[in-house]
């Protein structure tokens, strides 16, 4: 399990990845990619050495923001993002993407395996996002105490993913998906949102519905087993970009 995300490891969580420029001569703007809830890189490792000019950003602590607006914003200031890179949000970070968008004033917003509209939420999550913030987020504790004392024997992958809301170390885990159940996006006619997705994702299956570029067979972690197909969308989006 990843290290949980604290105050003191904001300047370490900062650091920035350079990334191969294979396709150097057919992309110019630099891209932004933000990750998944987990606080990895692996979901871009395949995906890197395919783009140019880009940067991986970990998240940071979420201090005393309460919602992923108030996230983005501190992520814009601290990281330092603006108008001259395109955005690549994948799950969570898709939704992060599409409020940084709008602080930063990007061109482009790549959202991946994500939403952004509540509508889009299974039935479940929908009912944890009916709950006020407390009882949510103790939902979601209590959800990571049941799972951590579950047989190891019965243990699925539900059950992996649960454990990671539990006690301190679960702390980023709930925060974020409490404020990922809250988002409500509000679309700012900036920038252009360029939604794509897996007919398999079964953490947001109506994704596809709504999709720009809907990739067959994918599911969640599209960014990682598709990556090629990924990267071949971010191509030539950007380059029909640059030509209008």
């Amino acid at each position: 399990m990843p290290q949980p995300l604290t105050e003191r490891s904001e300047s370490e969580l900062s650091s920035r990845s350079g990334c191969a420029h294979r396709y150097a001569k057919t992309m110019t703007r630099k891209l932004i990619l933000l990750p998944g809830m987990t606080p990895s890189r692996r979901i871009f490792q395949k995906l890197v050495p395919q783009l140019a000019d880009c940067e991986v950003i970990d998240w940071i602590a979420p201090g005393r923001a309460k919602s992923i607006s108030d996230y983005a914003h501190k992520l814009v200031d601290q990281v330092g993002i603006d108008s001259s890179s395109d955005l690549v949000g994948v799950s969570f970070g898709g939704m992060v993407a599409q409020e940084v968008a709008k602080y930063c004033g990007s061109r482009l917003c790549f959202v991946v395996s994500s939403i952004s509209s509540s509508a889009e939420l299974r039935p479940t999550q929908r009912f944890l996002a009916s709950l006020p913030q407390r009882g949510d987020l103790a939902v979601l504790s209590a959800i990571g105490a049941v799972a951590h004392a579950w047989p190891r024997t019965g243990s699925t992958m539900s059950t992996v993913r649960a454990r990671k809301f539990r006690g301190v170390h679960g702390n980023w885990f709930r925060w974020a998906t409490s404020a990922a159940l809250r988002w409500r996006s509000s679309p700012d006619g900036r920038a252009e949102l360029i939604r794509i997705h897996g007919n398999r994702d079964s953490t947001f299956p109506e994704g596809d519905r709504y999709a720009d570029h809907v990739i067959s067979g994918a599911g969640h972690m599209l960014a990682l087993t598709h990556s090629h197909e990924l990267a071949t969308i971010i191509h030539q989006r950007q380059a029909e970009a640059d030509n209008r």
